[in-house]
């Protein structure tokens, strides 16, 4: 997808319907998103340039950092027509494989169609690591996936009035752990940290193993992430009409 040729990257169009907003927890998630869309690198620093889509909509990307201690303000977030939190998560039904995407958010009773599962996914403040803990939450809530950020979200985009769609695709089956020792060689912003990573390794070796199933299976989830996110900026008006009640 590319920028709409009439209306170069950062400047208003008085005409375009409106705007969907892009919350990710992790710079990762938003470069997954700005090459799903098409979208260039912003400089060091500095806002994603938006796009502008041909039929008129604006989409703008967020970084709104793990647990969305830096979601945007209500003044900010009513600008959008819909805000999209979109990136990783945890599976916690078995029936989900990695790359699977749930989706959750603005009408639970009438999922909207898409390349996805819909369900409820849970917000938990830690990391959800062992399939035995998994599993608990799964069966006390019945939960289709687990993230840190989707609570934040909701209450961000109630107070501003915008409805919500929560896109995740799955990195972590139900079945699989995750070693927390793994999890101190990412920063906060989804970078890997080189320092952690040697260190970590020198000390325990076979995690090696751990890091490159944790990238394959980041890479296969990427990829259905963006197919979601491409879905979705084609079919925004079906998804702000279930959002206005239309």
């Amino acid at each position: 997808m590319t920028s709409d040729s009439d209306t170069p990257p950062g400047a208003s169009n008085p005409q375009a319907p409106g705007e969907i907003h892009f919350w990710t927890a992790l710079g990762l998630e938003a470069r997954t998103i700005r090459h799903a869309l098409g979208m260039g690198k912003p400089p060091a620093g500095a806002e994603t340039a938006p796009l502008h889509t041909p039929s008129g909509w604006t989409v703008r990307i967020t970084v709104i950092g793990p647990k969305g201690i830096h979601i945007p303000d209500p003044a900010a977030t009513r600008r959008a027509r819909l805000v999209v939190l979109a990136g990783f998560a945890g599976g916690l039904d078995p029936a989900l494989a990695v790359g699977d995407v749930v989706v959750d958010g603005i009408d639970p009773i009438k999922p909207v169609e898409g390349p996805w599962t819909a369900g409820r996914i849970v917000t938990q403040a830690k990391l959800v690591t062992t399939p035995s803990a998994k599993s608990l939450l799964h069966k006390q809530i019945g939960a289709l996936a687990v993230d840190m950020e989707s609570d934040a979200a909701r209450r961000a985009a109630m107070l501003a009035g915008v409805p919500l769609l929560i896109v995740r695709a799955i990195t972590d089956t139900a079945a699989e752990a995750i070693n927390p020792a793994a999890l101190t060689w990412i920063g906060p912003t989804g970078q890997i940290r080189a320092g952690a990573l040697s260190l970590g390794l020198l000390r325990r070796p076979w995690l090696i193993l751990e890091l490159i199933r944790l990238w394959r299976s980041s890479r296969l989830a990427g990829k259905r992430l963006a197919d979601a996110v491409q879905y979705i900026v084609v079919h925004v008006e079906e998804f702000t009409a279930i959002g206005s009640g239309n």
